[in-house]
């Protein structure tokens, strides 16, 4: 997680580099920031630096908040082994290494619990599967244990129509799904009831409590990622939360500075 934050940071220093700007001056240039997932943690230093040395404060502090929150999340689920074989038939597939987390491009949301409510009913309470990214109308991301995941791709290939599949003669009602699916490179499952505690761990223990940012140092608003109302993100707990479900459907934007890359 650290790692993503840096790229998206060095990319907005060089966006500030190639503009001839410095970063309260590119501030000033935005009504607003927000972030998908970890990102929003990015927009919060980038709203709160108004020089190039605050800029280097706030990255120091972001830093810190995204090591904390991948190593609370990683506590949280512990990695475990998959069998050679399952991983082989996934990556043939062109789903790739099987984690906890698998993108869903095609589908409803609608459409994929019906899928997931079948593959649920042999599951065990602990390893249940459910929707925690709803990236839009039909890209969803699904969450839970990586083994559990490959069990829902192997049963998605069954309604799933292959590459190249004619299916101009074939009645619209018995077509086959046009839709991809892929893991996430990824080891914890984000934004899923699976971290839950280790938003409380983050705060009380690594922060103990301190807020690292306060609201009267972001003069822009930071805008929330599911619903685009205002204010909902000033405090740690809300911005560091690994197992908040999450939506980025972003009605409310006019213009975006997109600041890559993306995990999902």
């Amino acid at each position: 997680m650290p790692l993503i934050g840096v790229t998206q940071l060095a990319q907005y220093v060089i966006s500030c580099r190639v503009t001839d700007l410095n970063p309260g001056e590119m501030r000033d240039l935005f009504k607003g920031a927000t972030g998908h997932s970890q990102g929003i943690v990015s927009a919060v230093a980038i709203a709160a630096s108004d020089s190039w040395e605050t800029l280097d404060v706030n990255v120091l502090k972001a830093i810190k908040l995204l090591f904390y929150i991948g190593l609370r999340g990683q506590e949280a689920f512990p990695l475990l082994s998959i069998e050679p074989q399952i991983v082989a038939d996934a990556v043939d597939n062109n789903e790739g290494v099987p984690s906890p987390m698998l993108a869903v491009n095609g589908l409803t949301a609608k459409a994929l619990e019906g899928h997931m409510k079948k593959v649920n009913a042999h599951l065990p309470a602990n390893s249940k599967l459910g929707i925690s990214l709803y990236n839009g109308s039909t890209m969803n991301v699904v969450t839970g244990p990586a083994k559990a995941l490959y069990g829902l791709a192997t049963a998605l290939r069954k309604v799933m129509a292959p590459p190249g599949l004619d299916q101009s003669k074939t009645p619209f009602s018995k077509r086959k799904a046009l839709f991809n699916m892929r893991f996430l490179p990824i080891n914890v499952p984000f934004h899923s009831p699976y971290l839950k505690g280790a938003t409380a761990k983050l705060v009380q223990d690594d922060l103990e409590g301190e807020d690292l940012w306060k609201i009267e140092e972001l003069p822009i608003a930071i805008y929330n990622t599911e619903t685009g109302e205002f204010g909902l993100l000033n405090r740690i707990p809300q911005i560091a939360d690994p197992h908040r479900r999450g939506s980025t459907e972003s009605h409310f934007l006019s213009h975006r500075l997109a600041l890559r890359p993306d995990l999902h």
